[in-house]
């Protein structure tokens, strides 16, 4: 999706601004039968930052979608706490931000 660019989530994006420009591209998309497919009228649209798929968060990227498909067996890792955790002891800094949606 659009997303990748990074400049639609990641630091100081709400949830809500997220879940806003998620929506306006489907919107936009609709003329092109994408509000057709099941994964959006089931609502099982996610959005990753491309920090967590192609970069040192990778794993942590991982971790985000290992508990959207399986939030029963992996309950106990917390995606976002992870992120914080890098963010402050690698980066050294303390961001707050949507990277996902939906936020874990």
């Amino acid at each position: 999706m659009d997303f990748m660019g990074g400049d639609r989530s990641g630091p100081e994006k709400t949830k809500e601004d997220v879940k806003t420009e998620l929506m306006k591209i489907i919107e936009e998309r609709s003329t092109e039968g994408f509000s057709n497919f099941t994964a959006v009228k089931d609502n099982h649209i996610y959005v990753v930052n491309r920090d967590f798929v192609s970069g040192p968060r990778w794993v942590i990227g991982h971790v985000y979608i290992a508990k959207w498909l399986h939030p029963d067996i992996f309950e106990d890792l917390s995606p976002d706490e992870m992120n914080k955790e890098y963010l402050k002891e690698f980066q050294g800094i303390e961001l707050e931000g949507t990277w996902v949606y939906p936020p874990q």
